[in-house]
């Protein structure tokens, strides 16, 4: 079980800030990799590092303004 937090703002939907680090299942490799993610609307930031914690291979990395981070998960396309 990994840990998140979420910095929320009353009055607002979204939370400003949202943060996870732990274990996630990823189906390519069928086995349990190490994920840390750093989702900062207020300041229009991304991160995503995904790692194997066996061999400690970067499997993902990526950082980037939030805005330009469009077309992951339920934002995909049905085309």
């Amino acid at each position: 079980m990994g840990i998140g937090t979420k910095a929320k703002r009353p009055g607002v939907r979204r939370p400003l800030a949202e943060t996870y680090s732990g274990p996630s299942y990823c189906r390519d490799l069928g086995k349990l990799v190490h994920k840390d993610t750093v989702v900062d609307r207020e300041n229009n930031d991304y991160l995503e590092h995904i790692e194997d914690p066996e061999t400690g291979r970067i499997l993902h990395h990526c950082h980037e303004p939030l805005s330009m981070h469009v077309g992951h998960g339920s934002a995909k396309g049905n085309d």
